[in-house]
């Protein structure tokens, strides 16, 4: 007997994805984070509360394997035990070290591991709520886009398209735009 899986209607596509992720290049001066921040929600396959719990001390750089990973990024839970350890790919690991650059230049030598990625207006973590209004207003730029855009619809779209392409038997590349 054949199963199958039905998928609930996802009011975001993969093309509306890249778009609202390229929205937020030159937009304003937290531009770069807020872009990163994205790229992490669609592509690494975050939660928005993971991306606000990221510390420096998280990322793993190792050589690039077959895959083309250059690191890996360690998630925890809230009790401190490693969920799961995340690949990342050249393009996505250049962008995160560019930041970490700007960063370490930033706050010059009271730089430390320990620190936060994404560090609020005021200097402290990221706040959940802070998440949401990044993506809202990203997705306020896109056209046929709901305004009621989530960060969990970023991560969703391309669980999806993977899913689907394998069903399909299609071979499962990554988009141009995830490169």
């Amino acid at each position: 007997m054949m199963e199958y899986i039905s998928f609930p209607l996802l009011p975001m596509s993969l093309t509306q994805v890249h778009i609202l992720v390229e929205s937020t290049r030159q937009q304003r001066e937290n531009a770069r984070r807020d872009h990163l921040i994205l790229r992490l929600l669609s592509e690494a396959d975050f939660y928005g509360r993971e991306v606000c719990r990221l510390r420096w001390c998280d990322i793993k750089p190792h050589p690039p394997d077959e895959f083309g990973n250059y690191g890996d990024i360690e998630v925890y839970s809230r009790k401190g035990n490693i969920i799961n350890s995340i690949p990342v790919g050249k393009s996505l690991w250049r962008e995160l070290m560019a930041w970490r650059r700007r960063q370490v230049k930033k706050c010059g030598s009271s730089f430390s591991e320990e620190e936060y990625i994404f560090l609020s207006r005021k200097g402290g973590k990221l706040d959940y709520s802070s998440i949401w209004r990044i993506v809202k207003r990203a997705a306020n730029g896109v056209e046929g886009l709901s305004p009621s855009c989530s960060p969990l619809w970023l991560r969703v779209a391309y669980k999806r398209y993977v899913v689907i392409a394998h069903i399909e038997g299609r071979e499962v590349g990554v988009p141009a735009w995830v490169r």
